[in-house]
């Protein structure tokens, strides 16, 4: 053999390791991604959970009554008499009952 041929032979075993390692890399690759999107899964798995909770708490709160419009202070009724001797009295104050 001539040294271009060892050298032919030597390029060849060089180019075959680069392909191992190359295609090494690749399955490392892939696993990785394969790891991550099982990670995304159960992820999402766990979100949906905690929504469907979170809904659940959500309509026994607002079905309790505890939340919902603004609760209003009832005025003070006064009856017709009362109203009339505060009136003529001048203690009532006419802007207030607007």
């Amino acid at each position: 053999m001539n040294d271009k041929q060892t050298n032919k032979i030597d390029t060849k075993g060089e180019e075959d390791n680069k392909t191992s390692e190359t295609s090494e890399k690749t399955l490392n690759i892939v696993e990785e991604a394969r790891a991550i999107r099982d990670e995304i899964i159960q992820q999402k798995e766990e979100l949906q959970k905690e929504k469907e909770e979170l809904s659940k708490l959500q309509s026994e709160n607002l079905l309790s009554g505890t939340t919902g419009g603004q609760v209003q202070e009832k005025p003070e009724e006064i009856s017709p008499e009362e109203y009339s001797k505060k009136a003529l009295s001048g203690d009532i104050d006419e802007k207030k009952d607007e």
